[in-house]
């Protein structure tokens, strides 16, 4: 049983995040899960994450970008 429960779980990264290790880790046939911060305290957790690593700020200003093409 305790096996079992090792091996239940997945990787998830912000979307358009680290796409090179997502497709080396599906190739391993991991599970792998991309994510987007939404509702109403998506732009509190986009500044923590920027904050955390300033090269998330390309991807925010991108989702902007693209929110008002929609």
């Amino acid at each position: 049983m305790a096996m079992n429960l090792l091996l239940k779980f997945e990787f998830q990264f912000l979307k358009g995040i680290r796409e090179e290790i997502k497709s080396e880790l599906i190739k391993q046939k991991f599970v792998v899960s991309d994510y987007i911060p939404y509702g109403t305290r998506w732009l509190a957790y986009s500044v923590r994450r920027i904050k955390e690593r300033k090269r998330n700020i390309l991807l925010l200003g991108s989702s902007l970008i693209q929110s008002q093409r929609v």
